[in-house]
């Protein structure tokens, strides 16, 4: 089985830890019988564990560099954003509380 989420993807696989750690950096295939169901090109193998009788393998999408800045930037930005709500809210607080 797979479950694939945003740039991230698990699967829980029939196979030695070995055999899972060897497709870090292959393309990633979902099969149903002779169908292609899945097709995870570019990820890298970030985690391998066992899983009773499986192996459960979680895999990353590698991003280019100029996209990895972009995400940096962004949460950067995120947080900035937090910060200062949570600072406007206490100037608000105090604030309103000085008026009651």
């Amino acid at each position: 089985t797979y479950n694939p989420r945003a740039n991230e993807v698990t699967f829980l696989l029939s196979c030695t830890l070995g055999a899972a750690l060897s497709l870090d950096g292959q393309t990633l295939t979902v099969t149903s019988g002779e169908r292609t169901v899945a097709i995870f090109d570019g990820y890298q193998v970030c985690g391998v564990e066992t899983a009773g009788e499986y192996t459960r393998m979680t895999a990353v999408r590698k991003l280019d560099e100029a996209t990895a800045q972009a995400i940096e930037g962004l949460d950067a930005n995120v947080a900035a954003l937090g910060k200062q709500n949570d600072e406007t809210a206490a100037v608000l607080a105090a604030l309103l509380g000085g008026e009651q």
